[in-house]
């Protein structure tokens, strides 16, 4: 999961770590540090070449959109960019960091900590991990708005959302699920690469290389309309 949020091998390698070093699995397997390394590694390893073969247009697009963060890291700018329909504003920023240690005493006792302060300098590695989840992010939140507005249009006046679930009242939701399809339809069917990619070359003078969607499965995004099971 965490691969869509922007974690490289080493952070996959660390979490495989993590889930081999519990208790429960040890109780069971009796691993010593060198053989979790060793298996952390090549599962990560296998990992990545799953994903990328399961699902390589996301890792393509997310590969671009790095690209694009790093070019624009590199002008120590804040990444900043507005979703369709509903010009909501995004601003990614990260600040490198530098360490500051504080000297305190408290009952005749020396303490030292470490605190982390930022500096003005633009973190380019984590600009561009943080790219794409925040990218899809800002298109969910887009997608959250224009179906409340479509849902009330079509007189729902209740909602309540936590991130990307929503509810209301009984009678009125199949009014809010019809109303979730058609804005995901709508939202979809629109070139979103396109206009990030516009707006990006504008903002930042940058010249960014075309990404043209390619849908191999050859779905039909109107489909969604007869899905059973869209939202929960």
């Amino acid at each position: 999961m965490t691969d869509s949020y922007g974690a490289g091998l080493k952070a996959k390698t660390e979490q495989i770590v993590e889930y081999l070093e519990d208790e429960k699995i040890q109780s069971q397997h009796n691993l010593s540090e060198k053989e979790i390394k060793l298996i952390s590694k090549i599962v990560a390893q296998a990992n990545e070449k799953s994903i990328d073969a399961v699902a390589p247009s996301s890792q393509k697009y997310k590969k671009w959109m790095k690209n694009i963060a790093k070019q624009i890291s590199e002008q120590n700018k804040p990444i900043i960019w507005t979703t369709p329909f509903i010009s909501l504003k995004v601003i990614q920023e990260e600040f490198e960091t530098v360490k500051k240690q504080i000297s305190t005493k408290y009952n005749n006792k020396d303490n030292k900590m470490q605190i982390l302060l930022p500096t003005d300098k633009i973190d380019k590695d984590e600009q561009t991990k943080g790219i794409a989840p925040n990218f899809i992010h800002s298109l969910d939140s887009t997608h959250m708005y224009m179906s409340l507005l479509l849902a009330n249009e079509r007189g729902v006046d209740a909602f309540a959302t936590i991130h990307d679930s929503f509810a209301t009242h009984a009678q009125d939701v199949d009014l809010l699920l019809s109303s979730l399809k058609d804005a995901f339809t709508e939202l979809t069917k629109y070139d979103v690469a396109k206009h990030f990619k516009e707006e990006m070359q504008m903002r930042y003078n940058l010249q960014i290389e075309e990404i043209p969607y390619v849908n191999e499965e050859d779905f039909d995004i109107e489909l969604i309309r007869d899905a059973k099971y869209f939202f929960s």
